[in-house]
């Protein structure tokens, strides 16, 4: 049995190597770069500045200043080599600021396992689960800021765990421009996952983005633009999403980022009935299979 966990976690070892690498660094936890709600993915995570639902809590926590109601929301992906993704997350406005909070869970899927001694046995590959406590405020007239605090722990081959925790900081300005607003946000600055004598970082991501939304009568138009740095691998991944809005009812994406392994091209829709929301994204991926993602909220 002793055998069996060594060369399995040598297996997984190699195995999330090959997942987490981006370039001239590492980092870990892939439930930490999962795209949270089917919005945001159908704008290609184009999304620092954009404000409107809880899914924002991912991205900048300062956009938590925008939730007028309480708003729960669950979202799912089925993705590459059977790999799932859920996350359930939850917005509460109040008299003092914004909270939200949110778990994430992803699964790699299985894998099989041959011990030295030939023996066969089927184990989860990876398994992550993460938890975030997220808070915003209006500090100063049209600069809200937000902050996030998160737990993550991530568990190979069913046998070696590791912890983090990290924070995220965020902000938000309005500028003197009707229907533009700026942010800024530094992502998942946290202590390394250390698996036996290997550790690796969360993946530090700092962004700037910048949001501009238009009315014409019954319709409404949204356009972002994003730049966030990933700290370890040294690299830009730029990325660009518009959203045209029909009577609040209905809603199209697409997207596109760039400088991406993942997901470049991106298209979504939204429906609205009262006070619930399903939206969907499939993003195009270039190395990878494309992934279907499904959101269902509700505000109230």
């Amino acid at each position: 049995m002793r055998k069996t966990i060594v060369v399995g976690i040598l297996l997984v070892l190699l195995l999330a190597s090959s997942l987490w690498a981006k370039g001239a660094g590492t980092s870990g936890a892939i439930v930490l770069e999962q795209p949270v709600g089917a919005r945001a993915c159908g704008m290609a995570e184009a999304y620092t500045a954009v404000g409107g639902d809880i899914g924002v809590l991912h991205y900048n926590p300062a956009g938590l200043i925008s939730l007028t109601r309480r708003e729960a929301s669950f979202t799912y992906q089925r993705g590459l080599a059977d790999d799932n993704f859920m996350s359930l997350l939850y917005g509460q406005p109040t008299r003092i600021g914004v909270f939200g909070g949110a778990f994430s869970y992803y699964a790699a899927g299985d894998i099989e396992l041959i011990d030295l001694d030939g023996n066969e046995s089927t184990v989860k590959a990876e398994e992550d689960f993460l938890v975030v406590v997220g808070f915003a405020r209006k500090f100063v007239e049209k600069l809200p800021a937000g902050i996030n605090l998160k737990i993550v722990s991530s568990r190979l081959v069913e046998a070696e765990s590791a912890t983090s925790f990290a924070v995220d900081f965020g902000a938000l300005y309005e500028p003197p421009v009707e229907g533009l607003m700026l942010g800024l946000a530094m992502r998942n600055l946290g202590t390394e996952f250390k698996f036996i004598d290997e550790g690796d970082p969360p993946p530090l991501t700092i962004s700037l983005g910048g949001a501009y939304k238009k009315a014409f009568g019954n319709q409404k138009i949204l356009v972002s633009l994003d730049f966030p740095f990933l700290v370890y691998e040294q690299i830009v991944t730029p990325a660009v999403g518009f959203e045209f809005d029909w009577k609040e009812m209905v809603q199209g994406r697409i997207g596109y980022k760039f400088n991406s392994d993942a997901t470049g091209l991106a298209v979504g829709m939204g429906f609205k009935y009262q006070n619930y929301l399903i939206n969907y994204a499939f993003g195009l991926a270039d190395n990878l299979e494309n992934g279907h993602r499904v959101s269902l909220g509700v505000q109230f």
